[in-house]
């Protein structure tokens, strides 16, 4: 179970690394795609289709493309990647966020919201209080600034300094809050969606007894990914008078066997191996960048750990094993040949006993 948490751990690990890649990726399309809308607005205000005053667009226009500047420079010679980028390229977007509403203010005040949007791509609670309290600032600065260098809503003209704060800021900050706190619960049940998805899907490829992978998981991975592998190694066992002991000592503690057997190979198995159950009594393992002497000294560990689980059995434990290596490309006849030698290793056991 320490092994299969492991596993879960690391695939979680890289699953989230990959997440936050392809979320700031996102994120710096999107700062590109608004820098091109602000150009857009640039152009038509010269042109006289809108009519904000000219100096205020020209000094917004400026200000956006040295921030969209910074932006471009940091994410080309930095690593995608990294955990800090996405801290980064909130402060970027809320940055970008504060000089439209300074300058445009009532025109761009629904973009106040934009970076808590944003902040949903990475499901991350951290990152949602990170991009709450920054838009917090972004309004604190753009409703002052906005009453010196913006085009001004009419209101503010006639109040103060705390009348602002009580009529613009907190009203604001209230509704950036209220909407950050529904894209916490909407991530957090899409997360939960997520999560079951994959407990589902976990479940679709485990074989329900054991928890080892089932044969589908197993003909699956024998199509496809195993056939990529430089070097492979497949240890096939059978256990030997199963029918024999249901018969005499009954389902129970046959299953009582198969489950000894199958935590035997549990017990061995690392992060570069995956075990299969494919059949009652059979069972598989692959394992990844493997050549004869590591298959080999696999098989003497299992044995080991198996002679330790049946010192507490009723009854015998005999197990038939057979190996095989090889190239990947060549996995169809590495598992021929390690079945052939599980079965000369089954008829051996039988005339002997």
């Amino acid at each position: 179970m320490k092994l299969q948490k492991k596993k879960e751990d690391i695939f979680n690990s890289n699953f989230l690394n990959k997440g936050e890649l392809i979320a700031n990726k996102y994120a710096l399309k999107s700062g590109t795609t608004a820098f091109v809308i602000i150009t857009i607005i640039w152009i038509l205000n010269l042109v006289k289709v809108f009519y904000i005053d000219a100096t205020i667009m020209r000094n917004c226009y400026l200000a956006c493309v040295f921030i969209y500047a910074v932006g471009i420079v940091v994410c080309t010679i930095s690593d995608l990647s990294k955990h800090w980028v996405k801290y980064f390229l909130m402060l970027w977007i809320v940055v970008f966020v504060t000089i439209l509403n300074t300058c445009l203010t009532f025109h761009a005040v629904i973009t106040y919201l934009l970076a808590i949007v944003y902040t949903a791509m990475y499901s991350s609670r951290k990152m949602m209080v990170y991009a709450c309290m920054l838009t917090i600032c972004s309004i604190i600065i753009s409703v002052y600034g906005g009453c010196y260098f913006g085009v001004v809503d009419e209101n503010m003209l006639h109040l103060s300094a705390r009348e602002l704060a009580i009529f613009f800021i907190f009203p604001r900050s209230m509704i950036c809050v209220a909407f950050a706190v529904v894209c916490s619960r909407v991530i957090k049940i899409i997360k939960l969606n997520v999560k079951y998805a994959q407990k589902m899907e976990d479940l679709a490829e485990k074989d329900g007894m054991t928890l080892l992978y089932n044969k589908s998981k197993y003909l699956e991975m024998i199509s496809t990914a195993y056939l990529q592998e430089e070097k492979i190694g497949v240890i096939y066992w059978d256990i030997n008078y199963l029918k024999k002991l249901n018969d005499t000592m009954g389902h129970e503690d046959g299953d009582k066997l198969i489950l000894t057997v199958a935590e035997s190979i549990r017990k061995v198995c690392n992060a570069s191996d995956d075990a299969y159950r494919i059949g009652g009594d059979e069972f598989v393992m692959i394992m990844r960048d493997a050549d004869e002497k590591m298959v080999a000294k696999k098989i003497r560990e299992w044995k080991q750990v198996l002679k330790e689980l049946g010192r507490n059995s009723e009854y015998p434990i005999s197990v038939s094993v057979g190996y095989a290596y090889g190239e990947g490309k060549n996995l169809d006849i590495i598992i021929r040949e390690a079945d052939r030698k599980m079965y000369e290793n089954k008829r051996l056991i039988h005339k002997e006993q």
